[in-house]
């Protein structure tokens, strides 16, 4: 009886200590929401729109250029999906203009601004995001 307790008790300290180095992969939460950015000139926007489910982040974008004459978009269909922790992402994209496989980093500053940065531009197709810009929060989404 007392092996058994004993290793009982091993057991579960062995299981909290091995739990506390098991790597939090979680999306940071501060990620999540709409996001968007206006070039100076107001002939482009962009916008992200993120969410998550543990440490999976999904989500779409809207990129509008030259004045509306192209629009890389379909809101609501998902084009965005990857997994982030501790306020930087990983993501995989593919344009609503036939684009596939496109990478990006997605950086959280502060808790109202997120920089978009393709790491590898989607082939095979067009692709109107921007190479890089910083998102503000929009706040009535």
């Amino acid at each position: 009886m007392k092996l058994h307790r004993s290793l009982a008790i091993t057991l579960f300290i062995v299981g909290i200590v091995s739990a506390s180095f098991v790597p939090q992969r979680n999306v940071d939460k501060g990620m999540l929401g709409k996001w968007y950015w206006i070039n100076t000139a107001g002939s482009s926007t962009f916008m992200l729109s993120l969410e998550s489910s543990g440490d999976s982040l999904y989500g779409y974008y809207c990129s509008i250029v030259d004045k509306g004459n192209r629009i890389d978009c379909a809101l609501g269909e998902y084009n965005i999906s990857g997994t982030g922790s501790a306020r930087v992402a990983k993501v995989k994209f593919n344009s609503f203009f036939d684009a596939k496989n496109g990478t990006a980093i997605l950086r959280l500053i502060g808790d109202t601004s997120l920089i978009w940065e393709i790491t590898k531009v989607p082939t095979d197709g067009d692709c109107y995001a921007p190479k890089k810009v910083t998102l503000s929060r929009h706040k009535r989404w």
